[in-house]
């Protein structure tokens, strides 16, 4: 059963958030940093919870590489992103959307993952939401490398011949290379006309 971190003050967690993209990165992250970084309440010690959660600190508070990503302002979000799917793996398991669920449903779910009350419940809720609108949840862009010259298929040709002896039914079956380079595609058709149109006169 998981154990999902949660903060009371959502403010704080996004203000953290902001103070990694903005200070250097510490050997570690803990108590006495939280409070040199003037989070100083005992309330915000559970920022170091969600971070854990999210793979953002290991289990002695030592930053990740996705900490350290995350302070480009640029990739933060889909790093961040990527981090909550992780970290919230089983969730997003239930709901490939769950960014997008509503309060009831989160909720529901978390309802069986806790045996704490009500008021930390909707802390969960309310600190899982609050990360997702710091994120992106956009899938990644890989480059398509197009393929310049994709080998011609060979045509698979059936030839049935009629009662009629003038008369003579082709059937042919193309399996076409998946690629957006049209070139590809004429020379296929080019290679049709010459075998099966020209050779044929």
């Amino acid at each position: 059963m998981a154990d999902y971190p949660y903060v009371k003050v959502q403010d704080k967690l996004k203000k953290f958030l902001q103070h990694i993209q903005t200070a250097g990165v510490p050997p570690k992250v803990s108590q006495e940093y939280l409070k040199t970084a003037g989070f100083k309440s005992s309330n915000d010690q559970r920022i170091l919870n969600v971070l854990r959660f999210i793979g953002f600190i290991d289990g002695s508070g030592n930053p990740s590489e996705d900490y350290k990503r995350y302070r480009n302002k640029q990739q933060a979000p889909s790093v961040l992103g990527l981090a909550i799917r992780q970290g919230y793996a089983e969730l997003f398991g239930m709901y490939p959307n769950a960014n997008q669920q509503d309060v009831e449903a989160l909720r529901n779910f978390l309802s069986s993952h806790t045996t704490a009350g009500e008021q930390v419940l909707a802390a969960m809720v309310s600190t899982f939401r609050t990360l997702c609108n710091e994120a992106s949840f956009e899938p990644s862009t890989v480059p398509v490398t197009e393929v310049s010259k994709a080998p011609a298929p060979t045509p698979r040709i059936s030839a049935v011949k009629v009662l009629d002896t003038q008369s003579l039914t082709l059937n042919i079956q193309l399996t076409l290379p998946e690629t957006t380079n049209s070139e590809v595609y004429k020379e296929i058709f080019k290679a049709m006309r010459t075998y099966l149109i020209e050779n044929g006169k």
